[in-house]
């Protein structure tokens, strides 16, 4: 049988690095790069050799790898490739929009000091599988954007990205707008950046910044 990475460990390729993400644990770590070959091997290929299954678990720990398919967490599944950014809408968002916008960011604040990443992601997975009239709204999904846009100056200590991020998500399945949220890495140095698409569209991001990164977790 295959091996695969335990729920909640998930990684990426960056052009000649290996970067692993644990959500229980909050961090990112590299693949050493003489382990590249096991991983590839075990991890993407399902390969099992004992060898390689030995020097990973001295590096993921004895449950790092459980057997299943691979990439069969649906957390590593590769999101629509950037083409542009939402329209922005000539109308106004609504006082109530901004309001909420307004509420969520603050919420968003004080849920990701408290509560593991895990849970955080999780918590978005399950509200997204289970939209009932799930359907891309581009003018709504903009609203909810415009709205998001004119929060910055009242949280002026607070221009992360994953919260900032995580209070869109919010908002767009609040409205049942199946967006996506991403989390993205890249190496030489090492960065990772979040951000909110909607298919193929950015809503909170600049396109160049968003494309210098690699997708290592969408929910």
């Amino acid at each position: 049988m295959s091996m695969q990475l335990r729920p909640g460990l998930v990684h990426a390729i960056c052009q000649d690095d290996i970067i692993l993400l644990d959500l229980e644990q909050d961090r990112y770590f590299a693949v050493p790069r003489v382990l590249h070959g096991s991983f590839l091997r075990v991890v993407a290929a399902g390969e099992q050799n004992a060898a390689d299954l030995a020097a990973l678990a001295d590096l993921l720990g004895p449950a790092g790898l459980q057997p299943g398919s691979p990439q069969a967490d649906s957390r590593t599944d590769r999101p629509q490739a950037v083409e542009g950014k939402l329209p922005c809408q000539q109308q106004s968002a609504g006082g109530a929009l901004f309001a909420r916008a307004l509420l969520l960011r603050a919420y968003a604040i004080a849920w990701l000091r408290i509560a593991p990443l895990d849970r955080v992601i999780g918590r978005l997975e399950a509200r997204k599988r289970n939209l009932k009239k799930s359907r891309t709204d581009q003018v709504k999904a903009g609203l909810v954007a415009q709205a998001f846009a004119r929060t910055g100056p009242f949280f002026p200590t607070d221009d992360r990205c994953l919260s900032i991020s995580t209070a869109l998500m919010m908002a767009m399945l609040d409205r049942d707008i199946p967006a996506t949220l991403v989390i993205g890495v890249r190496t030489a140095p090492f960065s990772a950046h979040c951000w909110v698409q909607l298919d193929g569209l950015l809503v909170n991001d600049d396109l160049e910044t968003a494309r210098s990164f690699s997708p290592i977790l969408a929910v």
